[in-house]
């Protein structure tokens, strides 16, 4: 579960926490703890609400400031939001999402929650 099958998620947390090495480029958080949690097995594999629910659970229980997710779909979920209106609301953790590449007007979710940054 803690791997990076695809590479997708790698290349987005080098962006945030590559360490200023003086060998190449520096993230905009390089001394920031990074914990992966995969929700998905490979690029093909669905995303369920409830693996989805259940890998924010684990950032959660780990301590988690800020989630970011390289995903999303055009069909919301009572139980994604309520999990991330509380993650909003309750816990003070910033929940941030990929907004998408429809190349329309279509909401993409989680990003569509007005308390996920996009």
């Amino acid at each position: 579960w803690w791997r990076d099958s695809d590479g997708h998620g790698t290349h987005v947390v080098g962006t945030i926490a590559a360490k200023d090495n003086t060998k190449g480029l520096v993230g905009v958080a390089p001394k920031v703890d990074v914990y992966a949690v995969r929700i998905v097995a490979s690029e093909d594999d669905e995303i369920y609400s409830s693996d989805m629910v259940a890998a924010l659970e684990i950032c959660r229980a780990s301590g988690a400031q800020v989630v970011s997710m390289s995903l999303g779909g055009l069909e919301s979920s009572v139980m994604e939001e309520a999990t991330l209106k509380a993650f909003f609301e309750n816990d003070d953790i910033v929940a941030v999402a990929a907004a998408g590449d429809t190349g329309g007007d279509d909401l993409v979710y989680p990003a569509a929650y007005n308390f996920v940054l996009s």
